[in-house]
């Protein structure tokens, strides 16, 4: 993928902003085709955003563990091990 393609530079963008425009094209979509159509018009936008939604969520999850653990460890180690 190119670097300046509108889904590259879109995932390094927030989530929220693809989620925008997917809205936005949707809207727009429906104005001129039925419903069922339009729903179809948004749907790389929505999985650019679901994909870099849960990047996030999931580097925040791995953040939260790891001090969590490291905060453990520190505690085990200063009671029971020479470190």
């Amino acid at each position: 993928m190119h670097e300046n393609s509108l889904f590259a530079v879109l995932m390094r963008k927030p989530w929220w902003l693809s989620a925008l425009i997917a809205l936005g094209l949707f809207m727009v979509a429906r104005v001129w085709i039925p419903v069922v159509y339009a729903a179809a018009v948004p749907v790389p936008f929505m999985l650019i955003a679901a994909v870099r939604g849960s990047t996030i969520l999931i580097a925040n999850a791995r953040g939260l563990v790891g001090s969590a653990l490291a905060g453990r460890e520190a505690r085990w180690c200063s009671r029971w091990w020479r470190c």
